[in-house]
C-alpha cells in the first residue's frame, strides 16, 4: 500500500514537473510577427481631452519638452498568423515610425531607417491614455526611440525583413 502511494505521489509530482518545462518552452518560444504597410490606413484624431491629459501628465512629471504623440491605427498586426487589435499607433511627428503594443514588450518600429527595436532605453518613457487611443512618449530622440535594434549582437533575435509593403521579424 505504500509503495503504491508513493508511486502514486511520485508519478503526480513527474507531471507537474514536466508541464512547468512545457510552460517555460511555450511562453520562450520564437513568435512570428508581421506588420503590412498598407497604402492607406486611418489614424485616430487626437481630441482636446486627451491633450488636457497630455498636459497635464507634462506638469506632473515636470517635463519640459513637448512630447510626441503616437495614435492608434487601424493597421492589422499579427502574431503567429493571429490578428492582435488595436496594437499599432503611429508618431504624430513622424509618419514612417510606429509603436507596437505587446503584452509583455513596446517595440518601435521605423520603416525610413529598417529598424525595429525594444521601446525603453536611455530614459524613454511611454505613457498610455486610459481610453488606449493614444500613447505619450516623454525624452524621445531618434537614437534611444528605437533602443537596441533587433538584429545586433546585443539582442538574441534575428534582423527583421523589411520588404515593400510589410515587415516581419522572429522574436522570444
Amino acid at each position: 500500500m505504500r509503495k503504491s502511494v508513493l508511486l502514486l505521489c511520485l508519478c503526480f509530482l513527474a507531471l507537474i514537473l514536466i508541464s512547468s518545462f512545457q510552460t517555460v518552452d511555450s511562453e520562450n518560444a520564437w513568435h512570428e510577427y508581421r506588420l503590412p504597410y498598407p497604402e492607406a490606413f486611418t489614424t485616430w484624431q487626437i481630441n482636446s481631452k486627451e491633450i488636457s491629459w497630455r498636459d497635464s501628465l507634462v506638469k506632473k512629471l515636470k517635463y519640459a519638452v513637448i512630447p510626441v504623440i503616437y495614435a492608434l491605427t487601424d493597421i492589422s498586426f499579427y502574431r503567429d498568423g493571429k490578428l492582435i487589435e488595436k496594437s499599432v499607433y503611429q508618431n504624430t511627428s513622424r509618419e514612417n515610425q510606429f509603436y507596437i503594443r505587446l503584452e509583455e514588450n513596446l517595440l518601435i518600429i521605423d520603416f525610413g531607417k529598417q529598424q525595429i527595436g525594444r521601446a525603453g532605453s536611455g530614459g524613454i518613457s511611454f505613457h498610455r491614455h486610459p481610453d488606449e487611443n493614444i500613447v505619450i512618449c516623454l525624452n524621445y530622440s531618434l537614437i534611444n526611440a528605437i533602443g537596441v535594434p533587433l538584429g545586433t549582437p546585443k539582442m538574441d533575435h534575428r534582423e527583421p525583413e523589411f520588404g515593400e509593403k510589410e515587415v516581419k521579424w522572429l522574436c522570444v
